[in-house]
């Protein structure tokens, strides 16, 4: 199964976008399941094995829940997606689902390191 290829991951009001170097296009990522804050640590785990780059969080997480999630995140700078930036990321670029590009792996890949993470618990 393809995945994607990025280099930048956008997060803003509890939606998740990659800049797919692929089809050069902003795809938004279908998963409300990344809204937890408890499986920030298989987010990043997953970003960085496909080899990720800068993630920016709304306010709805604050700096110190995902500094102490993963080691991880230190590796990624983190700032603050504002509403008017997401709106003009959206209109200069464009939302492409990820569903429609080919790139359901990606979610199914992480929704299997959750899964798998939660047998690992119990």
């Amino acid at each position: 199964m393809e995945h994607a290829e990025f280099d930048v991951v956008y997060i803003a009001r509890c939606r998740f976008y990659i800049v797919d170097k692929r089809l050069g296009k902003l795809v938004e990522v279908d998963d409300t399941g990344w809204n937890c804050i408890g499986r920030c640590k298989t987010l990043f785990s997953k970003i960085n094995s496909y080899g990720g780059g800068m993630l920016a969080f709304s306010h709805w997480m604050n700096e110190d829940m995902i500094f102490n999630t993963s080691r991880i995140a230190a590796q990624f700078q983190v700032k603050y997606l504002a509403t008017d930036e997401e709106e003009h990321l959206r209109q200069t670029v464009g939302v492409h689902f990820a569903a429609d590009n080919g790139l359901r792996g990606f979610t199914q890949n992480f929704n299997e390191g959750v899964n798998a993470e939660k047998k690992i618990r119990r």
